[in-house]
């Protein structure tokens, strides 16, 4: 369809020295490799993970490496899990251990043996002495907190819920969350089984030491109740959402409390859009989209009306004085300024729409959202064209362009990853694309280079792999300036990873 011309990576990354074999640092099967971040979301380094076989019993063991940011290897350890566990998921908790999560396959197991499996607890790397233990979450219960008990068996479970409900009128079902300020928060309610009521927060000292208490859904039936959400918290406040259904009635408040005491400092009824749009922005399936610093709060989401998406919207919390504000972008008119072919449902041509990939929350106030020109069809999912919108600080479109590609079948998205550039004020994202040459009939994976600085956005191009390539190649994030490049071929047991500098 279109003309390839072959670039050399070196004229738009340039190689540094650093570069690392993940073949050659284990004698067993490589499982994954992948990024791994601080507490704060910033890059820690990356994971690389082996399988080294069965030992008696039928446990399996992993090897572990984990690298920096520099690929220097800052230690490398052994775990040993059951042999329904087929990979781990690694991830650093707010004590700054990597916690070591396992991923479990049914596969081999009768029903009979999958109800009587007890799922694996997560390990604890200890990255300052390289100590692995048992990862004890606590639990909390009868005004106490403790270690929580192994986990039991889905039939077990079954058992335990059958004999409360025969003794018990409710149980309590409670979660302890530790922050990232090491204070707790744990969430407490009342299960009737058929309803849920008597709901309360507590926040706690890093001693387990009670600072105050926020008690709601005290009359909680089968037709009513109250639910909380958390939305943000820092040394001074805590922010939060708090929903009563009064049979099939909905009212939303935003709350805003004093950290330290407790004290509600705002409650604020969220009337300015559809109860949809609320919904979606609340919803159990949704994760928030949201920025903070020192001044705001800033939440993104779809404006719905009914079941149709017809713009963005976002709530913004001046954390100065809780000023509570509301601003929307509607698909028929402020977008279609800018884009004339977008329907009022966010609908293009060919009944594509468009998906939100990412948004960029800059230092000078505005929002730039990535999108993607997405449908399903029947079973299949396709996307094309990426979409950039520019809105400035005041939530007002001021640009819409498009990043031209092919068409993708079977596939969610060709959207990678970005990272912020220039001390967070500037943006650096990556999608890749699958394009065949009209006169070699090549094809070849392009990764697109998208960077937006100053206001000013810039694209480079550089073909990572082809069909006639020996190797796979893999993007991955890197520390800032820098992309991430892993080639491998199974088979020629070959795993090369090296960081590429960006030129911007």
């Amino acid at each position: 369809m279109k003309k390839i011309i072959a670039l050399l990576v070196l004229f738009s990354l340039n190689t540094i020295a650093q570069n690392f074999n993940l073949a050659n640092i284990s004698s067993g099967d490589h499982i994954s490799f992948r990024a791994i971040f601080d507490r704060d979301d910033n890059l820690f380094g990356y994971f690389s993970l082996y399988h080294l076989g069965k030992k008696n019993g039928g446990v399996k063991e992993f090897e572990i490496f984990i690298l920096d940011k520099n690929l220097n290897t800052v230690l490398s350890n052994k775990a040993s899990f059951d042999q329904q566990v087929y990979t781990i998921v690694p991830y650093v908790n707010v004590d700054g251990f990597l916690i070591l999560s396992p991923r479990v396959s049914a596969f081999g197991m009768s029903s009979s043996d999958i109800k009587d499996y007890k799922y694996p607890k997560a390990q604890k790397l200890d990255l300052k002495i390289n100590e692995i233990s048992s990862h004890v979450n606590f639990c909390f219960e009868n005004n106490e907190f403790f270690d929580c008990p192994e986990n039991k068996s889905y039939r077990d479970e079954k058992k335990q819920l059958r004999k409360e409900k025969k003794e018990k009128e409710f149980v309590e079902d409670n979660d302890v969350y530790k922050l990232k300020n090491l204070h707790y928060l744990v969430f407490l309610e009342k299960d009737f089984f058929k309803f849920v009521k008597d709901n309360e927060i507590r926040y706690y000292t890093p001693e387990k030491e009670l600072l105050w208490s926020f008690k709601y859904n005290l009359e909680g039936n089968k037709k009513s109740r109250e639910y909380f959400r958390l939305l943000h918290y820092d040394d001074n406040k805590f922010y939060g959402f708090l929903t009563e259904n009064d049979n099939g009635k909905i009212t939303r408040h935003l709350m805003i409390f004093d950290i330290k005491t407790g004290m509600i400092l705002k409650k604020e009824k969220i009337d300015a859009f559809t109860k949809e749009t609320v919904d979606n922005m609340l919803g159990d399936r949704s994760d928030f989209n949201y920025h903070t610093d020192d001044d705001k709060v800033l939440i993104f989401f779809n404006t719905f009306n009914s079941y149709y998406n017809t713009g963005y919207g976002y709530v913004k919390i001046d954390k100065q004085n809780d000023n509570i504000s509301f601003k929307n972008i509607s698909f028929g008119t402020d977008l279609k300024s800018k884009y004339p072919i977008v329907s009022k449902y966010g609908q293009v041509e060919n009944g594509y729409s468009l998906s939100i990939r990412d948004i960029y929350f800059l230092e000078d106030g505005s929002i730039k959202i990535l999108t993607e020109k997405f449908k399903i069809s029947g079973a299949k999912m396709k996307n094309t064209d990426m979409v950039f919108i520019s809105t400035n600080s005041n939530f007002e479109v001021n640009d819409v362009f498009e990043m031209k590609k092919e068409k993708s079948k079977w596939s969610y998205s060709d959207y990678m990853f970005s990272q912020k550039i220039n001390d967070k004020k500037d943006v650096v994202f990556f999608y890749k694309d699958f394009q065949k040459d009209d006169e070699t009939k090549d094809k070849n994976w392009i990764l697109f280079i998208n960077t937006l600085i100053n206001g000013k956005f810039n694209q480079e191009q550089i073909t990572i792999s082809s069909k006639n390539d020996k190797y796979t190649t893999i993007p991955y994030v890197a520390k800032e300036g820098y992309i991430l490049l892993r080639e491998y071929n199974d088979i020629e047991k070959y795993n090369q990873i090296r960081l590429e500098r960006l030129n911007y």
